[in-house]
C-alpha cells in the first residue's frame, strides 16, 4: 500500500518557458494536491437528438492545486521567487541573504512531485505561483502554503534521490511583530500575496493555456492584537486615535508593518553564528477593519486587517537569511 510520506516535492526555477528543470530543492509537506482541471464538451440538445447525450468531446485542460507546508528558511525561497519576481543574494560569512522584491512577472517554475514509493512521478512545466500565504499563531509552528497553475504536466519521470532540508521550522517562539515601529503582542499573524494570474487564456488549435499572465496583485496581512487601549480601534475607524467620530472627509490610516522569524538560540546557519531568518517588511498598511468584540468571559483580542499600498518604496520585500547561494 502505498504511503503519501513516500512522496516528494521538488522545486526549480526555469531558465526559459516551455523547458523542464530537474529540481534544485525538496520541501517537506504537509499536503500536495496538484491535479487535473479539465473540461468535457458536450452538445446542446438538438431537435431529432433524443434525451440522451450520445457524445462527449475532449475540451481545455490546465494543472491547478495546493502544496501546504511547515515554513522552513531554504526550499521556500523558490516560492517566494515564483510570488514576487526578483531576487538578489549576497555572502553572510558562509551564509546567504536573499531580499526579494515584486517585479513586473513572475518567472515560471518546474515541480516535481513523487507519489508514493513508485506511483508515478510528475513533473510541471511553466509554473506560476498565484498565491503565497504565511501564518502563525501563538503556541504552534510557522506554516506556508502555495496556489500554483501550471501549463504541462509529464509523467513517468525519473524518480531522484531527494534531498531535503536540514533547516529547522521556524515556530512561535522566533516571532515577532512590529507595528508603526513598537514590538506589540499578538496572538495570529498572517501575510499573503495573491498573482490573480489569468488560468483560462484558451486558444484555437490547442487544449493547453496560451500563456499565464498576471493581474494586478493583491497584498493583505492581519494580526489579532491583545489590546491595552482603544488606539487601533480609532486609527481603523476615525482615521486618527485622537478622533472620537467618523468624518465624511476624513483620510485612511496608515503604518508601518514588520514580521520576522527566526531559528532558535544556538541553532546556525552551518559553519556561521547567523541564526536563519525571514523578514517582511511593509513599509505602508492601510489600517481597514479592528473590531473590539466581546465574548463570555474570553479574553478580548482585536483582528486589524490591513491592506499594503505602494508609496515611494517597495510595497513589500522578503528577506531569507540561510546556506543557499542563489535562487
Amino acid at each position: 500500500m502505498a504511503q503519501s510520506q513516500e512522496g516528494y516535492l521538488g522545486i526549480a526555477k526555469q531558465v526559459a518557458s516551455g523547458t523542464y528543470v530537474t529540481p534544485a530543492k525538496y520541501l517537506y509537506a504537509n499536503s500536495i494536491d496538484i491535479n487535473p482541471d479539465d473540461s468535457l464538451i458536450i452538445t446542446d440538445s438538438e431537435i431529432g437528438g433524443g434525451r440522451d447525450i450520445v457524445a462527449a468531446y475532449s475540451g481545455t485542460l490546465k494543472y491547478s492545486g495546493s502544496v501546504e507546508f511547515n515554513l522552513r528558511p531554504e526550499a521556500v525561497g523558490y516560492f517566494i521567487l515564483g510570488a514576487m519576481g526578483s531576487s538578489a543574494s549576497s555572502g553572510i560569512g558562509a551564509g546567504y541573504g536573499h531580499t526579494f522584491k515584486f517585479a513586473g512577472t513572475v518567472p515560471p517554475l518546474s515541480i516535481e512531485e513523487k507519489v508514493g514509493s513508485n506511483l508515478e512521478v510528475f513533473g510541471y512545466t511553466d509554473v506560476k505561483v498565484n498565491s503565497f500565504r504565511i501564518e502563525c499563531a501563538a503556541g504552534e509552528v510557522a506554516k506556508g502554503s502555495v496556489g500554483l497553475i501550471a501549463i504541462n504536466e509529464t509523467s513517468g519521470k525519473t524518480a531522484q534521490a531527494a534531498t531535503f532540508e536540514t533547516a529547522p521550522v521556524f515556530t512561535f517562539a522566533g516571532g515577532k511583530v512590529t507595528l508603526e515601529g513598537t514590538d506589540i503582542s499578538v496572538k495570529n499573524v498572517s501575510f499573503e500575496i495573491k498573482n490573480n494570474i489569468v488560468d483560462d487564456d484558451f486558444r484555437i488549435g490547442s487544449k493547453f493555456l496560451g500563456q499565464l499572465q498576471e493581474r494586478r496583485r493583491e497584498l493583505t496581512a492581519a494580526i489579532d492584537v491583545v489590546p491595552t487601549n482603544s488606539n487601533i480601534y480609532k486609527k481603523a475607524t476615525y482615521g486618527s486615535a485622537g478622533a472620537t467620530v467618523a468624518s465624511g472627509l476624513q483620510q485612511t490610516y496608515s503604518g508601518a508593518l514588520h514580521l520576522s522569524f527566526e531559528s532558535a538560540d544556538g541553532v546556525y546557519i552551518p559553519s556561521t553564528t547567523t541564526k536563519y531568518t525571514m523578514d517582511i517588511d511593509i513599509p505602508t498598511a492601510v489600517f481597514k477593519f479592528a473590531p473590539l468584540t466581546l465574548s463570555g468571559d474570553d479574553l478580548i483580542v482585536e483582528t486589524l486587517d490591513l491592506l499594503p499600498v505602494k508609496g515611494t518604496q517597495d510595497i513589500a520585500t522578503i528577506t531569507l537569511r540561510n546556506s543557499t547561494a542563489s535562487y
